[in-house]
């Protein structure tokens, strides 16, 4: 079975493995479609996960896109450049 990269924190009602999570994630995912990393968990997902007893907590951003979270703004922020000038920009919902 191909391991599904939730991209996402849940939250369980009682202790589960992460085989467990593999296994409702895919089964999810089998009922609604793709739930690829990159675009936001639809709504049928995320109701499918609760209805086995996951509830969406939030996305977890990788440090592999070049972003970080700056906890003294509560911004998502990368390098840039203007005109050859380098600096940093920061959002609410990243780049």
């Amino acid at each position: 079975m191909k391991r599904v990269n939730l991209g996402g924190f849940w939250k369980i009602r009682v202790a589960r493995s992460d085989a467990q999570l593999d296994a409702d994630s895919a089964y999810c995912q089998s009922e609604t479609g793709e739930n690829s990393n990159g675009k936001p968990t639809s709504p049928a997902f995320k109701h499918c996960m609760l209805t086995r007893g996951w509830k969406y907590l939030r996305t977890n951003r990788s440090a592999s896109d070049g972003q970080w979270w700056d906890s003294d703004q509560n911004l998502w922020c990368w390098h840039s450049s203007f005109l050859g000038v380098a600096s940093t920009e920061c959002s609410n919902t990243g780049r």
